[in-house]
């Protein structure tokens, strides 16, 4: 590529330097702004939890982001010489994330812009999410085959041997046209895979489960709103790595833990139901299990590999629940992660107890006002104490969320201190222990609590040995 510059045209009064770098020098900052803004995953697929996005099935949908897409088509508008570098470099075009709303004018755009940016992805993996917002029912004169989200899946279509990536939330009706036979098998790329449902979206159509067997490449697959065993989808069984399910029945989310061999990682939010008759689900594989509202699944697993567990409750968090399933599985945990409504001393001591290999703890007690957590004794119980059984004797991240801060700061010292296997050389540590403490207090704790920490002349001395220590507190209403 030759190094041209550009030139902003005449009626722009300010030229902006961006505009006047080397063409390659352009294509390198609009391929790296794109990627921080988009990520690779194009719809909650890394390490960020669909629940961020989906609180419960009912609530309306985020828009989709597009701000480096906009960002793109702005400085294109500028200038013509950054517009031809821009349409011509697929990979600017390759995450689509498109939200169907607005009047049948609007609508039309969306859709020729679908079209005209697959054509400009040329022959690079896509990642597309492709979404309604609102009740998407035609109205009573609009026939099927002009109804825009079939568009759109229509507009699809003829490129789906090259999805990686696709995130779906539309009528019923969508999938059946897309994952038909004649199309699935086409799919050689697809990797990932969501698909949200709500009823009230089925339009014409029957409500008959969906077969994704076909699916020759998926690993990871995102089930949001499958209350109804008889509709949730079939999947490619011997393929899948990680299984997310949102509001979807507990017995079918089971049944694929139970035959998913390869299965390593799992999130369960809402799976409805109780299978009391179901047989126990015994995965040798599975090394990250994440629950949340009901914890009635840890009652149905046992897990031999699990490595790290996140349970999430808005109850009071029932630490035999967790206890049986480590005992039952006779696991390593090395990462614990609870937050519950009301998460008692006691309980979470139970759980340390039988976790003497955890490297990271994460809590958080979201009525702390009515029964602390990090206090007295749970500090007492986490200080190592020579010549003593210690809990978690390896630990080295700490997070404590949504603290009321009833401790001392000497004591909470005290048990950073004896935790902290460091020495002043370079303030690198010398060997395993407690690295990294964050503590996020509440409004209820004192307005001088951060200043309380940090100002502690043994936590001074640990943060300059090299031990991290973040105090953060919650603002005021």
């Amino acid at each position: 590529m030759s190094r041209t510059c550009f030139e902003v045209p005449s009626k722009t009064p300010t030229p902006s330097l961006l505009l006047r770098l080397p063409v390659e020098l352009l294509l390198e900052i609009l391929i790296w702004y794109k990627h921080i803004v988009n990520p690779s995953s194009a719809f909650s697929h890394g390490i960020k939890d669909l629940h961020s996005e989906f609180r419960y099935p009912t609530e309306p949908l985020p828009e989709t982001d597009n701000r480096a897409s906009r960002a793109i088509l702005l400085l294109g508008s500028l200038s013509l010489g950054i517009r031809n570098v821009a349409w011509a470099t697929p990979q600017l075009w390759s995450h689509i994330s498109i939200t169907l709303i607005g009047e049948s004018e609007h609508l039309k755009l969306q859709l020729a812009g679908l079209a005209s940016w697959l054509v400009r992805s040329g022959t690079s993996s896509l990642h597309i999410r492709l979404q309604c917002s609102t009740d998407p029912s035609p109205s009573t004169d609009e026939h099927w085959s002009q109804y825009p989200p079939l568009q759109a899946v229509d507009t699809i279509l003829p490129h789906c041997h090259l999805i990686e990536e696709l995130c779906l939330v539309l009528p019923f009706e969508c999938y059946i046209q897309l994952f038909q036979n004649k199309y699935a098998p086409q799919m050689r790329l697809l990797q990932r895979l969501t698909l949200f449902f709500r009823p009230k979206w089925l339009g014409n159509s029957r409500p008959t489960p969906l077969d994704l067997t076909a699916l020759p490449a998926l690993t990871e697959a995102s089930l949001l709103n499958f209350p109804s065993r008889k509709l949730a989808p079939s999947l490619p069984i011997n393929h899948i790595s990680r299984f997310r399910v949102h509001h979807v029945g507990l017995a079918h989310a089971l049944d694929v833990v139970r035959t998913a061999s390869l299965l390593e990682a799992c999130t369960l939010t809402w799976a409805l139901g109780y299978p009391e008759a179901a047989a126990p689900v015994h995965h040798s594989r599975l090394r990250t299990l994440k629950v949340e509202g009901s914890t009635t699944p840890l009652r149905h697993l046992t897990l031999p590999a699990l490595e790290q567990l996140y349970v999430k409750t808005r109850r009071m968090f029932v630490g035999s629940q967790c206890v049986q399933l480590i005992q039952r599985s006779g696991c390593t945990l090395s990462s614990l992660w609870i937050s519950a409504e009301t998460l008692r001393a006691s309980d979470l001591i139970d759980c340390l107890v039988e976790t003497p290999a955890l490297r990271s703890l994460r809590v958080y007690n979201r009525f702390e006002r009515l029964d602390s957590l990090f206090r007295g004794p749970l500090i007492q119980c986490l200080t190592l104490q020579e010549g003593e059984t210690t809990l978690v004797p390896r630990l080295e991240h700490l997070e404590v969320l949504g603290c009321s801060c009833n401790f001392s700061v000497e004591s909470l010292a005290m048990m950073l201190e004896s935790r902290w296997c460091g020495g002043v050389d370079k303030g690198k540590r010398k060997q395993s222990g407690l690295g990294n403490f964050t503590l996020v207090a509440s409004r209820e704790a004192s307005i001088t609590i951060r200043e309380d920490v940090m100002c502690s002349p043994s936590i001074r001395r640990l943060v300059e040995q090299g031990m991290i220590v973040s105090v953060q507190v919650a603002e005021s209403k």
